[in-house]
């Protein structure tokens, strides 16, 4: 949920700088700017957040040969192992991201209309 809101924060933020540069914005360009960027934060969050589990997971590593001994493993290692490669769509990400981006896209483009249409 976080990342929607961020991801809608600068979507929106990223919009307002085009709309005061010029005039006139299309609402095809709003659509794909949303939906480019949209994508672009959900790849570049779920990349971050695997790379932050990789290194909680070697933190555990004490000898640094990348084998966990019987004494490296503990409850909160084998909790990182587990959260680690149960991914939960980690690797699906490339493609359900391009209906996350859609229809957050589509949300992007309502709030849009609506504003632009009640200040005129």
């Amino acid at each position: 949920m976080i990342i929607a809101i961020i991801s809608s924060i600068l979507t929106l933020t990223f919009l307002l700088l085009i709309k005061l540069k010029s005039k006139i914005i299309s609402l095809n360009s709003i659509f794909f700017v949303s939906f480019i960027l949209f994508y672009i934060i959900n790849i570049m969050a779920t990349n971050i957040y695997s790379e932050y589990l990789v290194y909680v997971l070697n933190s555990f590593d004490l000898d640094g040969d990348t084998i966990f001994s019987k004494t490296e493993q503990t409850p909160e290692q084998i909790e990182a192992m587990d959260a680690l490669i149960n991914d939960a769509g980690r690797g699906l990400v490339w493609f359900l991201s391009f209906f996350y981006s859609f229809a957050f896209s589509l949300v992007t483009l309502v709030i849009y209309k609506f504003t632009y249409f009640r200040k005129s």
